[in-house]
């Protein structure tokens, strides 16, 4: 499984090629610093990748 068919799960197999780069933007109320890291620690198990980047920035809205 690759992490687009995570939130797109009807993305066909056969089009997702290995190298891409995938950019997930989620905005919270308040971060929970904890649970970001258990998930990106299984999201990197799920895919068997070395590291995942999973960074949190604070955003004022105008």
């Amino acid at each position: 499984m690759h992490l687009i068919q995570l939130f797109i799960p009807e993305a066909p197999q056969s089009t997702i090629k290995v190298e891409d780069v995938i950019v997930v933007e989620v905005m919270v109320d308040t971060l929970d610093s904890a649970w970001w890291r258990r998930y990106r620690r299984n999201l990197e198990q799920l895919l068997r990748q070395d590291e995942l980047l999973v960074r949190a920035i604070p955003v004022e809205a105008l």
